[in-house]
C-alpha cells in the first residue's frame, strides 16, 4: 500500500483535501519497528489527528498543517475560544463516542470470553475462527481510534 504505485500514494492528493491538509501526509507502516520511535513522539495525538487504516497503518496529518473548512471561516480550527455552540457540539460528540466506546468494548469482551472457550476451537470451522479474528482485530482498531479521538478532543 505504501509503495510508489500503490493505493495511498495514488490517491495522496484526495487524502490531502479531504484531511484539509496543507503540505506532505508522513505515512507510518506499524509493522516496522518504526512506532516506538521518534516518529510516534512527534506524531502524538497532541501534535497530529490520527486516522486510524487498520491497526497497522495510521494517518497522521500535524495540526500545524490543517485549514479551516470553508463552513469555518469565520474561526479557526484551532480557536482558542470556542463558541458555546462549538462546545456543546464537542459535549455531544464525546457522549456519542463513549456510548460507541462501550459498545465496542463489549461486543470485544463477548468475542474474547467465545474465544477462550475450551472447545472453541473443537467445534467452530475454520473459516468462522478467521472471521473471529478478523473481526477481534477490527474491534481493537475501533477502540483504540475512539480512544485517540477522545483523547485530541480532551486537549482541546
Amino acid at each position: 500500500m505504501l509503495d510508489p504505485e500503490g493505493a495511498l500514494q495514488q490517491s495522496l492528493s484526495h487524502l490531502t483535501h479531504f484531511t484539509r491538509a496543507e503540505g506532505s501526509l508522513q505515512w507510518i507502516d506499524g509493522s516496522e519497528a518504526i512506532l516506538g520511535s521518534a516518529h510516534e513522539q512527534a506524531m502524538s495525538p497532541s501534535t497530529a489527528a490520527v486516522h486510524v487504516i487498520s491497526p497497522q497503518l495510521k494517518l497522521f496529518t500535524p495540526l500545524s498543517a490543517l485549514q479551516s473548512s470553508p463552513e469555518d471561516s469565520s474561526s479557526s480550527v484551532l480557536s482558542p475560544t470556542p463558541s458555546k455552540a462549538d462546545v456543546a457540539k464537542q459535549q455531544q460528540e464525546v457522549k456519542r463516542l463513549n456510548k460507541k466506546l462501550g459498545t465496542v468494548r463489549g461486543d470485544l469482551e463477548k468475542l474474547q470470553a467465545r474465544l477462550v472457550r475450551p472447545e472453541y476451537l473443537e467445534r467452530v470451522p475454520e473459516n468462522v475462527r478467521v472471521f473471529d479474528a478478523k473481526r477481534q482485530q477490527e474491534l481493537l482498531a475501533q477502540e483504540e481510534h475512539i480512544l485517540l479521538t477522545l483523547k485530541t478532543m480532551d486537549k482541546e
